[in-house]
């Protein structure tokens, strides 16, 4: 199989490095609930907003993003605009709903956690 995926540039025009500082992560991370900021998936790419990556001279939390592959894709290949992106930045999935999800971890309601003798179930906090 040949993989004809274009690589993506490591460094952009204004010397910007893809690799994103953890500090900058996290903070994105805790801006947009922890998941895709549209559907709620733990499992996330960062996204620049405006500007681009190409045209970004800094990795700036306030414009950047987390976007699930799902969400991730169609915004890199211009099929859904940057203002659905910005309008979703704005009302956070993971935020409005309190959790974040994978189909490969449990739903937060199913879980339930035996401590000692004691048994947590339906609660959102222990």
């Amino acid at each position: 199989m040949i993989d004809i995926t274009p690589k993506q540039p490591t460094i952009n025009k204004h010397g910007l490095k893809r690799k994103i500082d953890p500090d900058i992560k996290r903070e994105i991370r805790k801006q947009d609930g922890y998941g895709c900021i549209i559907c709620g998936s733990m499992l996330v790419d960062y996204e620049h907003i405006d500007p681009l990556f190409c045209d970004a001279k800094e990795h700036d939390p306030s414009k950047m993003a987390l976007l699930c592959s799902q969400h991730h894709d169609p915004v890199t290949r211009k099929i859904m605009p940057k203002r659905l992106i910005k309008k979703h930045k704005e009302d956070p999935y993971c935020k409005k709903h309190g959790y974040a999800f994978s189909k490969y971890f449990p739903n937060p309601d199913d879980i339930k956690i035996k401590c000692g003798n004691s048994y947590f179930e339906d609660t959102k906090k222990i």
